[in-house]
């Protein structure tokens, strides 16, 4: 059931420190901030309007049980993604990965 759109549970939580999103090893998650934000400057020439994280995800009795309609047990995990994003007025969109293991 989706919330209405004047519930709390409608929005999207935002951050303005990385102690507000990880406990630990902060310097290390500063460096990949930094890095992803000085990629996308020499990729598109202006920075990011924002940075979304999105939390890896692991379920501890795994997919396929779901699918039968027995409950699964997921959470967050410390591997996450990072996206740049900053909306322009071309009517496309502009992808680009700096994980040289994946290159664009």
């Amino acid at each position: 059931m989706l919330a209405p759109a004047d519930s709390t549970l409608a929005t999207v939580p935002t951050f303005n420190a990385l102690s507000d999103i990880y406990t630990s090893d902060l310097l290390k998650h500063a460096a990949r901030f930094q890095l992803l934000t000085e990629a996308f400057i020499a990729t598109y020439g202006f920075k990011p309007s924002f940075i979304v994280r999105a939390p890896g995800r692991v379920n501890i009795i795994g997919e396929h049980i779901d699918y039968c309609g027995f409950p699964v047990f997921p959470m967050a995990i410390v591997p996450d993604s990072l996206i740049a994003v900053r909306a322009t007025r071309e009517h496309r969109i502009r992808l680009a990965n700096i994980n040289p293991k994946y290159p664009s």
